[in-house]
Parts: C-alpha cells; sequence; structure tokens
C-alpha cells in the first residue's frame, strides 16, 4: 500500500486518518508507506520555479519503486487522498503496474480544482484586506497562495491538463471510489472507469459526509476504513514478507541532516532530529505543535526554520505529542486534544531526549496551542533554558471550557485595532455597506472588558484574603523563569486576540513582566495569527536566531 496525500491544508487535516488507516492497513497483514511528495512536508525542498507536477508525480513512482525494491513487494495499491487521488490515477495510468486503485474524496478535474483554490485564495485575501474589490483585477494572482501553501503557476497549467473523466486507458484492474455516498462526480468516474474496463465499486466512507474541514473539528469514525479493509483482503496481494527493521534513512544537504526518531514512554512519541554536518553538540531546540498540525507546523514552517537554524549549527527537533501527527494518543487518551496538560510531559520527554544527545541548553519553541504547553512544560521543567511563545491564546485552560466557543474567539483582532480602525475613513465606508460583523466585534470587545473586571475583582479579593489570584500566578511563573536564567521571547502578531490576554494578566503592555531579566516581547506588523505570509516568517525567523 502507497498512501497517497492531500496537498496544504486538507493535508494537515487528513494525515492523521492516513496514519490511522496504514496502521490498520499493516494489522490486517500488508505494509503501507506514507510520504511526503518533494518540497513539501519532511521531504527535500525542490526549485519552486521548476519542475512543475512532475516533482511530485515522480515522488510517487519513487514511493512505489522503494517499496518494491526494499520491502519486496510484488503487488501495489495507490490509495489517494483529495489531490492525491488525482494523481495517483495519473501515475497508474502511465506505469500500468498498480494492482488496485483506491480513490478517497476524488478530485476527477484539475482545472476545478485549481479554480476551487483560486476562489479560496481570493476570499481569504480579501478578508484579511490584503486585497479589495477596487484592485482585485490588478492582483498578481499567477500563484496561488491558501494559508501559506503556494500552487505555483506551472503547477496550476499542468494540473488543468488532467482530467479523469476523459480517461482513454484504464488505470487499474480493481479501483475502490470512497467518499459520501451521494457524490454525482464519483458515480461519473465509476462509470468513465468502467467503460475503460475496470471493476469498480463505490463505498460510503462512514463520517466522509460530515467530516468539518478543520484540523481541530475533523473527526472520523474507528471502523471508517473496515470496508477498505475488507476489499483489499479480497485479492491475493503478497504478504510473505517477513519482518522489516531500521528501514528508516538520513535526509542530507551540505549543511544539515534529518533523521526520524522516536523518544518517551514506550517509545510512544514521534518526532524530525535536524542537526548540522558537523559533530558540534551545544544549542538545540524542541518545536511543539502548532495546536493540532503535525510537526511541520503551518505553511510548513517548523521545516523551514529547523533547517534554517541546523544550517547554523542548531539543532532541533520538531516533536508531536501524544494524540497529534505520528504520535499515537496515550492508552485511556482521546486523539487532538490541544490543552491537555498531560501533554506537558511529552515536551518534559524531548527536552530529556535532547540532553541525551549531548546537548548543553534547550530552547522550546510553540505557537498558539503549543505555546500554552511550551510555557508550562518551561516552568515545570528545570532544564529548558529558552521559550518562545508565539500568539499565546491562554494561560489558562480549564476542564468545561469549551474549544469550539475559544476557537470563535479567533475570528476577532485584538482591542487596540479595533480602536485604530475608527481612525480609518475606509472603515465607516465598510459599516455602511454592512462588510464588518458589528455585533459580533461588540460582543467580543465586552466579554473581553468582563473578563478584566472579573481579573481586577479577583486581584483585590486575593490581596484581602492572602489568596493568589490567577494574575499573580502568571507574574510569578515569568519572575520564577527570569531568576533561574530562562530566557523568554514573545511573538506577537501586531493584531492578535492574545495581546488582550497577555495584558489581562501581565498588564498594559505586558508591563509586569517586561522589567524581568532575560524576558523580551516583539510583534509583527501585518502578519495572520499563523504567520503565513513569507515576509512574517522571515521576519519571525530573525528574531528566534537573535534570540538563540
Amino acid at each position: 500500500m502507497v498512501l497517497c496525500s492531500a496537498f496544504g491544508v486538507e493535508e494537515l487535516i487528513t494525515n492523521r486518518f492516513l496514519r490511522v488507516m496504514a496502521d490498520q492497513i499493516a494489522a490486517a497483514g500488508m505494509p503501507a508507506l506514507r510520504f511526503d511528495y518533494r518540497g513539501t512536508g519532511d521531504s527535500a525542498d525542490v526549485n519552486v520555479d521548476g519542475g512543475g507536477i512532475g516533482h511530485w508525480l515522480d515522488s510517487i513512482k519513487d514511493a512505489i519503486n522503494w517499496m518494491r525494491d526494499e520491502v519486496g513487494v510484488s503487488d501495489v495499491v495507490l490509495v489517494g487522498f483529495r489531490l492525491g487521488a488525482l494523481m495517483a490515477t495519473e501515475v497508474s495510468v502511465h506505469i500500468g503496474s498498480v494492482s488496485k486503485l483506491v480513490l478517497v474524496g476524488t478530485i476527477t478535474s484539475g482545472r476545478r480544482y485549481v479554480r476551487e483554490l483560486k476562489a479560496l485564495a481570493t476570499f481569504s485575501a480579501k478578508s484579511t484586506g490584503k486585497v479589495t474589490d477596487e484592485n482585485l483585477n490588478s492582483q498578481d494572482l499567477l500563484d496561488i497562495e491558501v494559508t501559506g501553501f503556494k500552487l505555483t503557476q506551472d503547477i496550476q497549467e499542468a494540473l488543468c491538463k488532467i482530467d479523469l473523466l476523459a480517461l482513454k486507458k484504464k488505470p487499474a484492474e480493481w479501483v475502490l471510489i470512497l467518499g459520501g455516498g451521494d457524490s454525482l462526480t464519483d458515480s461519473r468516474l465509476a462509470t468513465r472507469l468502467s467503460e475503460l474496463g475496470c471493476i469498480v465499486e463505490l463505498q460510503v466512507l462512514p463520517g466522509y459526509a460530515q467530516l468539518e474541514w478543520h484540523a481541530i473539528w475533523a473527526k472520523l469514525p474507528s471502523d471508517a476504513f473496515a470496508g477498505l479493509i475488507g476489499w483489499l483482503g479480497e485479492s491475493k496481494l503478497s504478504r510473505d514478507l517477513g519482518e522489516h527493521q531500521n528501514l528508516a534513512q538520513v535526509l542530507c544537504t551540505d549543511t544539515w541532516k534529518e533523521s526520524p526518531v522516536h523518544f518517551g514512554p514506550a517509545q510512544l512519541l514521534f518526532g524530525i532530529y535536524c542537526r548540522a554536518q558537523d559533530a558540534k553538540k551545544n544549542k538545540a531546540v524542541i518545536f511543539a505543535n502548532d495546536g493540532p498540525n503535525r510537526h511541520i507546523g503551518s505553511a510548513r514552517m517548523y521545516v523551514s526554520l529547523a533547517r534554517r537554524l541546523g544550517a547554523q549549527g542548531v539543532a532541533s527537533l520538531r516533536m508531536d505529542i501524544a494524540g497529534v501527527g505520528d504520535s499515537p494518543s496515550h492508552s485511556g487518551q482521546p486523539e487532538n486534544q490541544l490543552y491537555y496538560r498531560g501533554s506537558q510531559r511529552d515536551v518534559s520527554a524531548a527536552i530529556e531526549w535532547i540532553y541525551g544527545q549531548g546537548y548543553s541548553s534547550c530552547t522550546v519553541v510553540g505557537h498558539c496551542a503549543g505555546a500554552y504547553l511550551a510555557f508550562y512544560a518551561a516552568v515545570r521543567d528545570k532544564r529548558a533554558t529558552g521559550l518562545v511563545m508565539v500568539n499565546l491564546q491562554k494561560f489558562f485552560w480549564g476542564r468545561s471550557d469549551s474549544l469550539e466557543l475559544f476557537m470563535s474567539r479567533g475570528e476577532f483582532r485584538s482591542n487596540d485595532w479595533y480602536l485604530s480602525m475608527l481612525r480609518d475613513p475606509k472603515t465607516f465606508i465598510r459599516l455602511w455597506r454592512g462588510e464588518i460583523n458589528v455585533s459580533g466585534i461588540i460582543s467580543t470587545i465586552y466579554k473581553r472588558i468582563r473578563s478584566r473586571c472579573s481579573g481586577l475583582v479577583s486581584n483585590l479579593r486575593g490581596r484581602l484574603l492572602g489568596h493568589e489570584s490567577d494574575s499573580h500566578k502568571v507574574v510569578r511563573w515569568f519572575r520564577e523563569l527570569s531568576q533561574r536564567g530562562t530566557k523568554v521571547m514573545l511573538v506577537y502578531s501586531a493584531q492578535d486576540p492574545g495581546l488582550d490576554e497577555l495584558e489581562l494578566y501581565c498588564g498594559r503592555k505586558a508591563r509586569r513582566i517586561l522589567g524581568l531579566d532575560g524576558i523580551s516581547m516583539h510583534t509583527i506588523s501585518g502578519a495572520d495569527h499563523s504567520l503565513t505570509q513569507e515576509k512574517a516568517v522571515n521576519e519571525y525567523a530573525n528574531l528566534l536566531e537573535s534570540f538563540l
């Protein structure tokens, strides 16, 4: 089994499902390979100005050849998710040696896919103010970029030439199409493949029709792939492959090298270890998960940062906490838990592993929910010599807190930003047109003011009764980090709502903590919450380099 992933945000969302699918396929006696296309995920970078989609199609062919040469399989089944389904079919047609083909959430037309991404990119750009109706037609939209994932013009042109409904040759003898069960597109594809002589079966993937395309909410039933496993078992695939150990290899360049590692209790946790080519072992960085995203981070930012630092002699471990990415959850723990306190132990396990490799210092880096985990891990683990928190949203998370309600807050920006917009005449034009969610903004600001008032009352009550308020706890923790010599850097997008959370506990402009030794704060103008813009990533990378 060779599993071909989706692209961009869809890949981040479905990556966990591919891991579960691969585990279940392996448990059924068939080896399964998950991989990243060239220039994506953990794979080597490529020249983005050349090669087009050929790089990705070649990656699928390389994966097939690797399974045959290294594992010893004789029959290959390709499984494609979304864009991966389109490309898996294209490869199958050309190589003509794929035993079975499984298509999940199939994209049948590359042209339609490009058109959808372009519409999404335009909508995203307009919502952030980078593109308006007045200058939309003058924008250079040759490259499509959605939340930091770029589809270059040459890749778009190549995709537009692929249309599965116009295939002239059958891609495989057997084809399974998995989807929501009511897709007219799937039915048309099944008809076309049958006309070409394929034995086609349509199956409903349980939960797919209700699947929410967001990395936090995306869920499939535990038995979602039972039908697929049964369908695969009907063919006589080669299974007498024996045991294969230590198949993982090292990815090398002239300046850095990377390898996969397992660590923590029972070697449950997974990470990618990046280091310089020389043997010096001084500084190391741990990248905790960016919310529910696997260890590559939003827009693959952790990969680019790790390799940039590695070339300068700073090693890194971009890790997956249990239940996220390639680390399965601990026994009895659900997957995809963003603010689970137990995940702090996973970060501490990473710190333990780093020092076990002989490094003399360790900085923990976290973004959003990862910043929450990094903060508490650093407070409790004195081995952390540095702490970098990017767009921290919450200092405290209760068991009864609703993640869904909290995430809705991310749709709004900081109070200061709204006040500044009142000085812009264009704001009133947008108000007149009904383009601004006035009620939502007022409600959000009201809740923030109410929380601030509650905090003031809590501080006063604490002083009178001798109890420590939450605000005093946060300041005390920062003071303890400072006193023991742990350097701390806070980084915020200039409009991020996390700034209001910081003000709630640390005072206006974080005045209650910025006077402490070793604690600094920086804001990045024009950046979104995930720092997906190239300019924002470069500015953040420069800050991180200076800090280290």
